[in-house]
């Protein structure tokens, strides 16, 4: 069987574009329910939606997120966002159902 790849055209980017931890977590949530058109069940915690969630850990000592005792609740998040792993994962909820 011949397979003919197409050849995909990446836009430039504009320069003073960051993409930071807001991105990244809008794509995991609302971002990635509407790419799925799932926007109207899943991605946010709206009343009617089905409860998906992760409960972290973000104490010292735990993953790979260290503190320095001064940070911001957003900066706690954006830590968070940018350094946590599976470690930090405390519980998980799919569909309401506690899963971990």
């Amino acid at each position: 069987t011949y397979t003919r790849a197409r050849t995909l055209e990446i836009p430039e980017v504009d320069p003073a574009f960051t993409f930071d931890f807001r991105h990244a977590f809008h794509l995991a949530t609302m971002g990635g329910s509407r790419a799925l058109s799932l926007h109207d069940k899943i991605g946010s915690f709206a009343i009617g939606k089905e409860f998906d969630a992760c409960m972290w850990d973000v104490t010292e000592g735990v993953g790979n997120i260290d503190f320095s005792g001064r940070e911001t609740d957003i900066e706690v998040f954006e830590k968070s966002i940018n350094l946590g792993d599976d470690r930090n994962i405390k519980h998980v909820w799919v569909r309401g159902r506690l899963v971990v």
